[in-house]
This record gives structure tokens, sequence and C-alpha cells, in this order.
């Protein structure tokens, strides 16, 4: 196991570490891809929930900069429960930013371990704390 991932309590980074201009571009993903990742994320992990997202509306709220309670535990609930090899699709089936994943992981207080190794890996410190 890569030690990075056995670190116990760990915490994401400062969002400031994902203000390097690698972790604020998303790839140029199709608005259908787009729908159809968030789709499959709010039907496999939200079902039970009442006035579950559409795949355009769990988009947006992943990428909003603000999110209502609700909002926050739906992403959260994502989160716990989503597969590790379904965060690189964060990125490039979601068109997200690591900045922006970083963003939805701090703003909905997800602590998954291993969600949490795996935004670290893209933050840089900013140049005033090299």
């Amino acid at each position: 196991m890569d030690p990075e991932f056995a670190v116990p309590h760990r915490n994401p980074l400062p969002l400031a570490w994902f203000e390097h201009p690698k972790a604020l571009s998303a790839p140029p993903t199709p608005p259908e891809q787009v729908r159809a990742f968030f789709s499959h994320l709010s039907g496999g992990h939200l079902a039970g929930y009442p006035d579950r997202p559409t795949g355009v509306e769990l988009a947006r709220i992943f990428r909003s900069a603000h999110m209502t309670p609700v909002e926050s535990d739906q992403v959260r609930h994502v989160f716990a429960c989503i597969h590790p090899w379904d965060l690189p699709g964060l990125l490039w089936h979601g068109g997200m930013s690591a900045h922006d994943v970083a963003r939805a992981i701090h703003l909905s207080r997800t602590f998954r371990q291993d969600v949490i190794a795996w935004i670290n890996l893209f933050g840089v410190p900013p140049d005033d704390q090299v």
C-alpha cells in the first residue's frame, strides 16, 4: 500500500494549495458526458434521497462556491460512497478542475481518508509557503 494512503486522520490541504494553474484547469469535457457522469453518481449514490438531483444539478452543486446544508450533505454522501476508481472521473468525465473537487471536499466537510489522500496529490504549496 502507498504510504500516502495509510496516514490516519488526514485533512484536506488548504484551498490555496489548489490555486496553481494546473489545478485550476479543467479538461474540455462535452456537456453530455458531464451530465451522464453526474447522473451516474446521483443514481448510484443518492438513490434514496428525496428530490434527488439530476446529473446537471449535481454537476452544478459540485462546482458551486456555496452549498446549502442539503447540497453539502448530498456531496458528502457521494464522497462517502464513491468508488476510488471514479475519483479521476470527476476530472475527466465530470469536467472538473482539481480546485473544484478540493472546494467541494472542503464545503461538504468530507473526511474520507482515501478521497483526501487522492485530492491532496494535486496540492502544491503556495509560493509564500515554500
